[in-house]
């Protein structure tokens, strides 16, 4: 049998992380594994994590050709490759919009076909055409009850938690991080860092695949520290650590005082993460907590990266620092506390990296991510869209170390792995 992922993908966000995590577990497994995707980051990563063939369809630059084209292209490029026993998973959901047309010839040839659903459908149209799409699937596996009841319609519907590679040894890869953190096997190849502007226009200049200066560690406050191979330097891209001219500041000009509260957000610069909640709830917290923003733009965000690097230095000056994608270990480094702002985020799985890195997770009462927590005992729940319940519910995680601590503990525990993922995912396929 051999499993293969069909992807509109071009860069590695957490969605992707999960696959390449899902494809090397099932490559331990003695699965053999194939990507059909477009050139690009996905690309290249795949073969690190055990994929045993990829066929990057042929076009080269992103935006060539339209949507349906693309996916046309896609689909061609697996039928042509189809074999008996295949077991096809559709990972980009608009995909879904050719899975009527070629379901039944793969059908005839012996192929099954799932869908790997991790979106948020926001409109009447997404959900009519994912809805109709899906059904030309054999099986639909989403990634949280959440997003699964989005299709309960479908009679194959099912949800498995996305896994986190366990952290026992520093990284072996340095490869850039988007929504997720997970490392890729040795050989995976480093992607290129994403660039920051600042408020002047000016470009951060990368620095050993992340962008802009490096500041050295700092004392925690309360949360314990990250595990072995996570301390260490940051690099940054905040505007403050840029001299007036437009240089990089001295290494002395970027250090932090110990004793600051450090509140994280991780992943994609697109509205719907909240970051003006964030910025809003620490706003309200004082003058010793710090936003950190770590992560890039995914390309269809407009100004939106602009906007919030201005709204945050506004309203919290020097406690406001976007650093830009990091390498996959330096994600959770000296954080105190990580948030997730989108009150309809499909998991969350940064909610996972975190407890695998020893940060406690602050999530909204709603969505995905409300899943992977329970309040008091494994992490905090605030009310969505509410800046001053996340600020209440953040000044208690900088008042009460002991307890966070504990939920850390009781976080780790919970973390699913890759291995049994993998199982119950071909299970699940059939």
């Amino acid at each position: 049998m051999r499993v293969v992922f069909l992807s509109a993908a071009r860069q590695v966000w957490g969605a992707e992380v999960s696959l390449l995590t899902l494809a090397q577990a099932l490559s331990a497994g003695g699965v053999r594994t194939a990507v059909v995707c477009p050139p690009g980051e996905l690309a290249r990563r795949a073969p690190g994590a055990g994929v045993s063939q990829v066929r990057p369809a042929g076009v080269s630059a992103e935006g060539e050709l339209g949507r349906v084209r693309e996916a046309w292209q896609l689909w061609s490029t697996y039928a042509k490759d189809a074999k008996a026993g295949d077991r096809l998973v559709v990972f980009s959901y608009y995909l879904l919009g050719l899975a009527p047309v070629f379901a039944p010839l793969l059908r005839r040839r012996g192929v099954r076909i799932g869908l790997d659903f991790h979106d948020t459908l926001t409109s009447r149209k997404a959900r009519w055409a994912v809805g109709a799409g899906s059904l030309a699937c054999d099986r639909v596996i989403a990634c949280s009850a959440f997003t699964a009841g989005q299709l309960a319609h479908h009679p194959g519907v099912a949800h498995l938690h996305r896994p986190v590679v366990e952290r026992t040894t520093p990284t072996r890869s340095a490869a850039p991080i988007g929504a997720g953190v997970d490392a890729l096997p040795t050989g995976a190849p480093v992607a290129v860092a994403s660039l920051e502007r600042d408020r002047r226009g000016t470009e951060a200049e990368p620095v050993g695949g992340a962008v802009a200066t490096h500041a050295p560690p700092r004392a925690p406050h309360s949360t314990p520290r990250p595990r072995p191979g996570d301390p260490g330097e940051v690099a940054t891209c905040s505007e403050r650590d840029r001299r007036p001219g437009g240089g990089r500041a001295p290494a002395a000009e970027a250090r932090r005082e110990p004793g600051r509260f450090r509140v994280g957000i991780i992943g994609r610069i697109s509205p719907e993460k909240r970051h003006e909640l964030l910025i809003d709830a620490v706003d309200r917290l004082g003058g010793d907590a710090d936003l950190v923003v770590r992560g890039g733009d995914d390309g269809w965000a407009g100004d939106y990266p602009t906007r919030l690097l201005r709204a945050g230095h506004d309203r919290l000056g020097q406690r406001f620092r976007m650093e830009g994608r990091v390498a996959p270990e330096r994600a959770m480094a000296e954080l105190d506390v990580v948030v997730v702002g989108n009150p309809a985020e499909p998991m969350g799985r940064t909610v996972l990296e975190a407890a695998d890195r020893g940060v406690v997770a602050v999530v909204p009462d709603s969505g995905g991510a409300s899943e992977l927590v329970e309040e008091g005992v494994s992490g905090f729940v605030y009310r969505h869209d509410d800046p001053a319940d996340l600020a209440r519910v953040l000044d208690r995680v900088r008042r009460e170390p002991a307890l966070v601590s504990d939920m850390v503990s009781v976080a780790q525990s919970r973390i699913p792995r890759p291995a049994q993922y993998a199982r119950d995912y071909l299970r699940l396929l059939g």
